[in-house]
């Protein structure tokens, strides 16, 4: 058994491959979109408030953003 962490990425080829090599390109050209789509709750820190409220009343499938 065997477990990958978080920081291993960064300390492999494995992390620039996808996160400089694949991504960047992939997101540009659409062959990848991140999903869910972001649900933007506001702009600024005001609205952080406003995004974890929403976030303790349950939320399922859903990317809440604040925007800065």
């Amino acid at each position: 058994m065997s477990s990958i962490w978080g920081g291993t990425l960064k300390d492999n080829e494995v992390g620039p491959a996808i996160y400089a090599g694949f991504l960047p390109t992939a997101l540009a050209t659409g062959a990848y979109r991140a999903a869910p789509d972001a649900t933007v709750v506001g702009h600024g820190l005001a609205h952080i408030p406003d995004a974890l409220r929403e976030l303790k009343n349950g939320v399922a499938a859903k990317k809440l953003v604040v925007t800065l």
